[in-house]
This record gives structure tokens, C-alpha cells and sequence, in this order.
């Protein structure tokens, strides 16, 4: 199993008043469903908090991870000067896939379109955490030509709409921009 060292707030660089504030937060049950929060900084457990019948030893489902991930990722990218800019459109990055041709739509739908998933593409989510749309994308050859052949049922950026395609573009556009995976970038 993996190890991490413990590590104290002051020689992390964080302010133990922000840290203390969220402590009182979490103990006043302001977010009853909060199982569990682990802060790392520099490969250090430098905060670590359970509530009940949860320890270090717990498995925890993690929904969504992937979006916040990724959304650091560009954040990385945009200071770093990786990537220019988030109104680059899609179609400049995979014009392969994304282009006038396919769809009109497809010049409207830039970095920021993805990252704020108002792409309009029309994406049934199931109830319960199933979703046979993801699992039609798995069984795809080209996920990314799926996506793009997904029709566009909103106008671009006018719409938000929870789904997991503007993410997986995210994350081709990040490695095609760069040239890196986001692993790598937040490694």
C-alpha cells in the first residue's frame, strides 16, 4: 500500500487559520454527508479529517473526481503558459473530428465551452449512477468521433448540462495542446 509522510501546516506553506476554519466547518455538520477530507501538500498529509465509522482504511466511491482534476490541470496549463488561452475552439485543436463541415456548431465550442460543459451536445444521464450513454462511448472504437457525430441540442456556451463528454474532450485537448497526458501535467 501507499505511504504518504505526515507533515505540519506552517513548513507547508498553509495557513493553519484556513485550515482550523474548515475543521470548525466540518464539526458543525454544515455538510452532514461529508465522509472524510485529506489534504496533501509537498507528498505530506498535512490535514486529515473522518467522520463516522470512517478511518484511513475506508474506500470512498469518488464521483466526479475527474472533472476537478482536470479543471486543474488547465489551471496548470493556462499559468504555466502551456496553453495560450481558454477561448481556443475546438476545432483548431481536433479538426479531425471537430469542424464546419460535421457540425456548424462545432467553431462555437472552445476550451472554456468544454470546462464550463455548455457544448450543447445532447447527453442522456441515468438515474442512480447509471448512464448507458457512457457505456455506449466505452464500447465505441473512437470515443472522439462519438462524441462528435452526439448531436448539438443547445446553441454552445448558452446551456450547462452535468455530463461526461466535455470533460473527455477536455482531456484530449489538454494532451493534444501539450503534448501531455493530465497525469502528467499534475505530476
Amino acid at each position: 500500500m501507499f505511504e504518504l509522510s505526515v507533515g505540519g501546516l506552517p513548513e507547508n506553506g498553509l495557513d493553519e487559520n484556513v485550515i482550523y476554519s474548515i475543521d470548525d466547518f466540518i464539526r458543525a455538520r454544515k455538510y452532514r454527508l461529508m465522509r472524510s477530507v485529506l489534504i496533501i501538500k509537498n507528498q505530506k498529509i498535512v490535514y486529515e479529517w473522518y467522520g463516522e465509522k470512517c478511518n484511513r482504511e475506508t474506500k470512498h466511491a469518488l464521483h466526479s473526481i475527474e472533472k476537478s482534476l482536470t479543471s486543474t490541470a488547465i489551471g496548470i496549463c493556462l499559468k504555466n503558459d502551456m496553453i495560450e488561452s481558454l477561448d481556443i475552439p475546438i476545432t483548431r485543436i481536433l479538426p479531425e473530428y471537430f469542424n464546419d463541415e460535421a457540425n456548424v456548431f462545432h467553431k462555437l465550442i472552445t476550451l472554456k465551452t468544454l470546462l464550463t460543459m455548455t457544448t450543447g451536445f445532447y447527453w442522456r444521464n441515468g438515474p442512480h449512477l447509471n448512464d448507458p450513454m457512457r457505456e455506449q462511448l466505452k464500447r465505441s472504437k473512437d470515443w472522439l468521433q462519438a462524441i462528435s457525430d452526439c448531436n448539438i441540442v443547445n446553441t454552445p456556451n448558452t446551456e450547462f448540462k452535468y455530463k461526461v463528454t466535455d470533460i473527455y474532450l477536455m482531456n484530449a485537448c489538454i494532451e493534444r495542446l501539450t503534448g501531455k497526458t493530465v497525469y502528467d501535467i499534475l505530476n
